[in-house]
């Protein structure tokens, strides 16, 4: 991730009752060795942590699954940068995790990918920052915009981004979009490289 200047990448996603098949779900959490003890309202939120296979990796995954009594619930996929002390055992590993929850669902779900990034100077915002803010409230005198909220068109669905201006003459570029995805076929690494395009348009290269 950190070649991708990456800091974090997350999928959230919504389920009704009947996406997942949650017996075999709990049946395959069971076996890793993981609580899967409802709370006194039925409700149950299991945290699964991903290392990554090759240890000179530097990202790992929490995966947490809100299942509530009804069998509908959320799902949160976390990536970070570093390693992880504890984890589930391999083969399931940072790569796999997101296939293997996947493997539970019977169809594609509506799911909100964000990916957040920070550049040294070495990059710059292809857009003018930081500028002015034109007000007429006195007391906004003198403020300056540093980030810019963007929403794209067609060539980009369903996607906005903030960047920013920030301290040490970084960048930070926060991406959002909404697909419709089968955890199935989830890559991290082909995410970023497919998200590429749009983050070069928003950076170029400044003094290294």
């Amino acid at each position: 991730m950190q070649s991708f200047f990456c800091d974090l990448i997350e999928v959230r996603l919504r389920f009704k009752a009947g996406d997942l098949d949650t017996a075999a779900f709990l049946r395959a959490v069971d076996q890793i060795g993981i609580s899967t003890e409802a709370d006194e309202d039925g409700d149950r939120e299991i945290l699964l942590i991903f290392a990554c296979e090759n240890k000179t990796d530097d990202y790992h995954a929490h995966v947490t699954v809100r299942l509530r009594k009804d069998e509908s619930g959320i799902v949160e996929i976390g990536y970070y940068t570093g390693l992880t002390e504890r984890a589930v055992e391999p083969p399931l590993n940072v790569t796999n995790c997101a296939n293997w929850l996947g493997e539970f669902f019977a169809a594609e779900v509506t799911s909100h990918v964000h990916i957040n990034y920070a550049f040294d100077k070495s990059f710059i915002p292809a857009v003018s920052l930081n500028f002015p803010l034109t007000t007429t409230e006195k007391v906004l005198a003198g403020t300056v915009v540093s980030g810019l909220a963007l929403v794209f068109p067609s060539s980009f669905p369903n996607t906005t981004a903030i960047i920013q201006s920030g301290p040490n003459d970084c960048t930070y570029l926060f991406l959002r979009k909404t697909v419709q995805l089968n955890l199935k076929d989830f890559q991290i690494v082909n995410e970023l490289e497919n998200i590429s395009p749009l983050v070069n348009t928003l950076l170029k290269k400044g003094d290294s």
